[in-house]
């Protein structure tokens, strides 16, 4: 089979978010013929696409950074090595052929020794209120996610959510909104410790445990959202507010992988202490995999990068461009 195709890569890696660029680099650095896949017209995934102000706290090196920033960073890294990129492509497929694997994209067909999953949840789309709205508030009312939080200059915010998306959201907006107000099911919130600390010693209002039962959309300022306490219909509360944002997460589609031969938990790719899948040859790092105790940060996903990466060249004697003595040509 390998006689009769003209490239084969050490390895390919399917995203093009912050961890799988960074993978990109690595794999440069330990001098293997890397691709990468990205589906968008651009690097970056959702801090690019999504959130390019966000001030991220949690890589290192950096106390604070923009998104947009660490992104162009990122580019940099990326450069200082002869990467195949290749943007607009959506894998379609992914078969073994012997000891290589195909992919099929909706433009071409690859081959690599080996494949790094570093997708991400996947294509998403955002989770929604669990009533219609309509489309008028929908798209004049309400939104998932903050790409320009100027914005929301002087306007009295609401936000529906408790994890690290809703508090981040929040903590963003303390600069520009003239009030901020939390809707959570739950007391307890899903976030970074510290900056619940920030949210508590902040002006931002917490309304808990109560969910969003209405809408009232006057197509000016001045809105009301009518929320209910959870287990107690009887009590309810009106909030008048200027914008909504839903930050319930994103609901993932891996639909593809679950075609791969790999076992997968609440779609995402079951991976063991080398980040390799259940299918040899197959690793996943970042968002896209899962273990005991997986944490979602990034940090937790950079530092995946060269623990798959490594095994990943010792269990399959990725050495495209060393000879035999491993000295590089």
């Amino acid at each position: 089979m390998k006689d009769k195709i003209k490239k084969i890569y050490d390895m390919i890696i399917i995203g093009g978010g912050p961890i799988g660029m960074f993978a990109a680099y690595y794999a440069g650095l330990r001098t293997l013929k890397v691709q990468l896949i990205e589906s968008l017209g651009k690097l970056g995934g959702q801090l690019e696409a999504l959130y390019p102000e966000k001030e991220m706290i949690n890589v290192p090196g950096f106390a604070k950074v923009k998104a947009a920033d660490f992104i162009k960073l990122l580019n940099q890294q990326l450069n200082n090595y002869p990467v195949d990129i290749k943007l607009n492509h959506t894998v379609e497929n992914v078969k073994k052929l012997d000891d290589v694997f195909q992919i099929k994209t909706n433009n071409e067909l690859f081959y690599g020794k080996t494949i790094m999953i570093a997708t991400g949840i996947g294509p998403f789309t955002p989770r929604k209120l669990p009533f219609d709205v309509g489309q008028e508030v929908e798209n004049k009312f309400i939104s998932y996610y903050v790409k320009n939080p100027k914005k929301y200059k002087d306007l009295n915010v609401t936000i529906a959510g408790g994890g690290d998306g809703a508090i981040d959201i929040a903590l963003e907006l303390l600069d520009y909104a003239k009030n901020i107000t939390i809707i959570h099911r739950r007391d307890n919130f899903r976030a970074l410790e510290s900056n619940m600390v920030k949210v508590y010693n902040s002006p931002i209002v917490l309304e808990t445990p109560y969910l969003i039962k209405s809408i009232d959309y006057n197509n000016s300022k001045n809105s009301s959202i009518t929320i209910e306490k959870v287990h107690e219909s009887d009590k309810k509360k009106t909030i008048l507010t200027d914008h909504l944002i839903v930050s319930y997460g994103f609901k993932a589609n891996n639909r593809l992988q679950q075609n791969w031969n790999i076992e997968l938990q609440r779609n995402l790719v079951k991976v063991d202490q080398k980040m390799e899948s259940t299918c040899p040859g197959i690793f996943a790092i970042g968002d896209a995999n899962i273990y005991p105790y997986k944490q979602k940060i990034l940090a937790n996903g950079f530092g995946e990068v060269p623990i798959a990466i490594n095994n990943a060249i010792n269990e399959y004697s990725l050495t495209a461009n060393r000879n035999i003595h491993g000295v590089i040509q």
